[in-house]
């Protein structure tokens, strides 16, 4: 479970970085 947790917030960190990668690309 602690494993499934930690993929996660991976994911999560991931998606942040692309998130604002993308609203950069766009101004």
């Amino acid at each position: 479970m602690i494993h499934n947790l930690k993929n996660l917030n991976n994911n999560i960190s991931k998606n942040v970085v692309f998130g604002t990668f993308r609203l950069n690309l766009f101004f």
